[in-house]
């Protein structure tokens, strides 16, 4: 048997160390490629009720990016550089839809809202509509989002999603 010097043990602890964050690099490297795989997994897991209920819905849309949010199937994709998207159930139940517009497109009464109790520009804005037809607009300031109805009356405000 042969005795290491001071500057090999240093060397051979020193490569070890290496050789373990190695591995350790690896197996995150493994659990990302794992993990982006599950989600492209979650996309093929969308019921086809509920994409063909999406593609009578918005015919003219291809290829939308698939999500899941509390157990139901939000498709979403950009018409002129903005979002939109459309929440179904897994039964292909149409729940609700966020489109974003230009905060300028904001009802008179929103913008006056906005003005006067928030004191803050809107930055990001969105029509939304529910499975009743209900029509809402949603004005994004600072992480709270202030929800108006259809005519442009303050509702609530909410955390911005």
């Amino acid at each position: 048997m042969f005795k290491l010097s001071s500057a090999s043990h240093g060397m051979f602890v020193l490569f070890h160390h290496i050789k373990q964050d190695k591995m350790k690099t690896q197996f995150l490297i493994a659990l990302m490629l794992l993990a982006g795989g599950m989600s492209r997994s979650m996309a093929q897991a969308v019921p086809q009720i509920a994409k063909a209920a999406f593609a009578k819905d918005h015919p003219s849309v291809t290829n939308p990016k698939w999500e899941t949010e509390k157990g139901n199937f939000e498709a979403n994709w950009k018409v002129s550089g903005m979002d939109h998207s459309a929440l179904y159930s897994p039964a292909g139940k149409f729940i609700s839809s966020e489109t974003d517009i230009n905060p300028d497109a904001l009802p008179q009464t929103v913008k006056t809202y906005m003005a006067q109790h928030v004191h803050t520009k809107v930055k990001e804005a969105s029509k939304n509509g529910d499975a009743n037809g209900t029509v809402t607009y949603e004005a994004d300031v600072k992480g709270r989002a202030y929800i108006f109805d259809a005519n442009g009356h303050f509702i609530k405000t909410a955390k911005d999603d």
